[in-house]
């Protein structure tokens, strides 16, 4: 039988867990596009591609729905420009699509939550050290 504390995670790897799994969560999520944020009624969208907190807000205005997000998480992200008779799903992916800037339903209908996906390579990155050879 192996020592206790060779069953308990460090912190830091159990954070990195949980970023993973909201990641593949998500991921999965928007892969089966399926994302329910309301009603599938078509509405005139007309949003300029640019600065994502102002584009988050128009189209919110546009879609008649409520989206949850950090300005200082989406602080520096760009948009899509969305123009005509969309479903609030689809313009909502054409917003965000190519962006690292993802979408997640809510808990309630009509609610989404819009947050940066993790960097995929933030884990793998060089290390900054200098030297350090044998």
């Amino acid at each position: 039988m192996l020592p206790i504390s060779l069953y308990i995670i460090p912190a830091r790897w159990s954070r990195l867990f949980c970023v993973l799994c909201v990641v593949c969560l998500t991921a999965t999520a928007l892969r089966s596009e399926d994302i329910d944020i309301g009603d599938t009624t078509k509405r005139t969208f007309n949003v300029p591609a640019g600065d994502a907190h102002v584009a988050l807000k128009q189209f919110a205005q546009q879609a008649r729905l409520e989206l949850l997000y950090s300005a200082r998480e989406i602080a520096g992200a760009k948009t899509n420009a969305v123009k005509g008779e969309l479903t609030a799903q689809d313009a909502l992916k054409q917003l965000l699509n190519g962006t690292r800037l993802i979408a997640t339903p809510g808990k309630h209908r009509g609610a989404v939550a819009v947050t940066r996906a993790p960097d995929p390579n933030g884990s793998r990155a060089a290390p900054t050290e200098i030297g350090g050879r044998p």
